[in-house]
């Protein structure tokens, strides 16, 4: 999977946390990877469990996802919100940062 730079993204409002994005060549759809999570925290796209938040890291394996706006949240192992935020995916890898406490 190549990667070059970003086309663009939207990030509207959240939950503290970061989000960036890189380019995922020759697809007709973008991808979740998340950095920073526990290994029981849960990825949540568009209100659906997508699973184990650390599995998504993007260097082995990322999320994909339709072209479109999502709200991606992710949840710790007491079902508390630790990140939330409304994202435009179009052809791009959108990595977010879970915020360390």
């Amino acid at each position: 999977m190549m990667m070059v730079s970003v086309l663009f993204v939207f990030v509207f409002s959240g939950c503290a946390g970061s989000a960036t994005t890189s380019t995922i060549s020759g697809t007709n759809h973008g991808g979740i990877a998340v950095n920073g999570a526990s290994k029981k925290m849960i990825l949540y796209i568009d209100g659906v469990e997508a699973g184990f938040a650390n599995a998504f890291d993007g260097k082995k394996r990322y999320l994909d996802v339709e072209t479109g706006t999502h709200v991606v949240s992710v949840k710790n192992a007491a079902g508390v919100l630790v990140f939330k935020k409304t994202i435009y995916i179009d052809d791009v890898l959108v990595t977010i940062t879970i915020p360390q406490n």
